[in-house]
C-alpha cells in the first residue's frame, strides 16, 4: 500500500544540526526542558512564597503593633475618665475649689486636676480640669447655668 506510514528503524542520533533526530534523542531534549523548566518554576515559586510569607509577616507584626498602640491608649483614655470623674467642686454659691483625682485601668494610671467656681447667685458654675496619662496631656472646661 503506497499510502501505509513507512518505519525508518536503528536509526543513529543526529550530531549535526540538519541531521534527523530518532525517538531516543527526542525524548532525552523533551525530558531536559521539563526538568529545567520544573526546576526553574519550582525555584521562583519557592521565592515567591518566601517573599509573600516575608510580606505577610510583616504586615502582621505591624498591625499587631498598631492594635496594641490602640489598646494602650484606650487604656489610657480610661483611666483619664476615671481620673477626671473623681474630681469634686464645691457648689457654694461665691465658692472657688481646687481638686485633684487619680485613675487606674488595667495597666494605665492618669491624674486629673483642676478648679471650679460657683457664681455668687449659685446659678452660674464653671469649671476646667487638666489630665495627664502616659506622656499625654488633656483639658476640660464646663459650664452649667441653672434656669429655675
Amino acid at each position: 500500500d503506497p499510502n501505509a506510514p513507512v518505519v525508518i528503524s536503528n536509526v543513529g542520533p543526529g550530531v549535526t544540526g540538519t541531521d534527523a533526530v530518532n525517538v531516543n534523542q527526542l525524548n532525552q531534549g523533551l525530558a531536559t526542558s521539563i526538568n529545567t523548566s520544573n526546576t526553574y518554576t519550582d525555584k521562583v515559586a519557592a521565592t515567591t512564597l518566601q517573599q509573600a510569607n516575608n510580606y505577610t509577616d510583616q504586615k502582621l507584626s505591624q498591625l499587631n503593633s498598631d492594635i496594641s498602640g490602640i489598646r494602650d491608649e484606650a487604656r489610657q483614655a480610661a483611666a483619664i475618665g476615671l481620673a477626671a470623674a473623681s474630681l469634686r467642686y464645691d457648689d457654694r454659691p461665691g465658692k472657688l475649689s481646687v481638686a485633684a483625682g487619680g485613675g487606674f485601668w488595667r495597666d494605665s494610671s492618669a491624674f486629673a486636676f483642676g478648679a471650679g467656681y460657683t457664681s455668687e447667685d449659685g446659678r452660674i458654675r464653671g469649671n476646667l480640669s487638666g489630665t495627664a496619662a502616659g506622656g499625654n496631656v488633656g483639658v476640660g472646661a464646663g459650664l452649667s447655668f441653672t434656669l429655675n
